[in-house]
């Protein structure tokens, strides 16, 4: 698996449906990035617990992640491949 993308791939994007996450905003945020047309994976905890909710962008950690958020990630991964 590579941690790099380009502007043509869609990043793999996990999101933390641990207990503390769940509650606190992960369910809904994979919803809002499916809507805004990205795909996420579900994500096991990572005892980020305090960071709730928690994702990650080609293995790169979204602390307290919002749809807005991870795509500022995406496109920063984007930028520097």
């Amino acid at each position: 698996m590579t941690t790099e993308t380009n502007m043509n791939e869609q990043p793999e994007v996990e999101i933390c449906f641990g207990p503390e996450c769940g509650e606190r905003g992960g369910y809904k945020l994979a919803e809002d990035l499916a809507t805004a047309g990205i795909e996420t994976s579900i994500g096991d905890c990572r005892n980020q617990c305090p960071n709730a909710c928690l994702a990650f962008v080609n293995n790169k950690m979204v602390v307290k992640a919002t749809v807005e958020r991870v795509q500022a990630k995406i496109k920063e991964l984007q930028a520097s491949s």
